[in-house]
């Protein structure tokens, strides 16, 4: 009789051990698929690229507006992405070629990036259209030293974050910019029925600039530039 109990609860403890490690098992693999789950969230998220350029996509449907990376329109889009520039250095504006403006798409440098896109009104109805600069992700403090360099139909503004805080003073030859997030926001302008807007895009990291120190080293920054039109009312 003793036997028979002790041989019970030998086979209860067993049967008690399987079902705790079952379970343990079934934890560990999933934690196991949370993690994969958040890699490949998180890595389809980097191919994103650096930097993104958007349109809202019903606008491109009902108004005909549509942007492009060739000045031909052969590939009309409403979203581009931009690759990034890996392990970018610090270096000065003398170091971009000056014809960094005439080249269509992307165009990124060794340490810069490029972009140059196009806007157009291919609907029947003159339109409105407006332009913001996002950074939609900073570490490491790499906005202190960044700038960017926006063409708009050929012509050239220099951005930067002001000195020693958004009181402070505008760095040299640059115009400060708007926010912590969203940096260039242009006025409204008209795009007339198949008019075109030419717009470049150049990043670096200023050398020059006194926060372009160590400690941003390892940083990065993305940036989202998006545009929307409307009707003009007659």
């Amino acid at each position: 009789m003793k036997s028979e109990i002790l041989a019970r609860r030998s086979f209860k403890q067993r049967a008690l051990n399987f079902i705790t490690k079952d379970k343990l098992t079934l934890i560990l693999f999933t934690l196991l698929g949370i993690i994969a789950a958040a890699f490949i969230i998180s890595a389809f998220l980097a191919n994103k690229g650096s930097f993104t350029i958007t349109l809202p996509r019903e606008q491109m449907i009902n108004l005909g507006l549509v942007i492009s990376d060739t000045s031909d329109f052969s590939r009309k889009r409403y979203e581009i992405l931009a690759p990034p520039v890996i392990d970018m250095w610090n270096i000065t504006r003398d170091n971009i070629p000056e014809n960094v403006n005439e080249i269509d798409g992307s165009h990124n440098g060794q340490h810069y990036l490029a972009m140059t896109v196009y806007l157009k009104n291919t609907g029947d109805k003159n339109l409105e259209y407006t332009a913001n600069l996002d950074l939609t992700e900073v570490y490491r403090n790499v906005d202190e030293a960044l700038r960017v360099e926006l063409y708009v139909n050929d012509v050239s503004t220099i951005y930067a974050k002001r000195r020693g805080g958004w009181s402070g003073q505008p760095e040299p030859e640059t115009v400060p910019f708007l926010g912590i997030s969203r940096i260039i926001s242009l006025e409204p302008k008209p795009i007339n029925i198949g008019q075109v807007e030419k717009f470049t895009i150049v990043s670096w990291i200023e050398g020059n600039d006194p926060d372009c120190i160590n400690d941003l080293l390892g940083g990065y920054v993305k940036m989202a530039m998006s545009f929307s039109g409307t009707v003009i009312k007659e």
